[in-house]
């Protein structure tokens, strides 16, 4: 997120400063510095890894948890129920 406020900074930097009559140079360096921008959106984020079962948050170390319901008892899917 940094980056991307830190290029539209640049962008609209190279904007105002080429004035009234901005040059090609100027216009496409705005282009590409969008283009750059919208790609780098477009990436997922990398997955994070996944916690060891005994230092799992959600089910404390069990590998599993109780389903939205309450009832039943699910693997637990931050750790995959304690499988390595």
């Amino acid at each position: 997120m940094k980056a991307t406020t830190a290029l539209g900074a640049f962008v609209l930097a190279v904007i105002l400063a080429a004035g009234d009559s901005p040059s090609t140079l100027d216009a496409e360096l705005a282009c590409e510095t969008a283009r750059e921008m919208v790609r780098l959106q477009a990436q997922p984020l990398p997955a994070p890894p996944k916690p060891s079962p005994s230092k799992c948050v959600r089910c404390n170390g069990t590998g599993k948890v109780k389903s939205g319901d309450g009832i039943a008892v699910i693997p637990c899917p931050d750790c995959d129920g304690g499988k390595k």
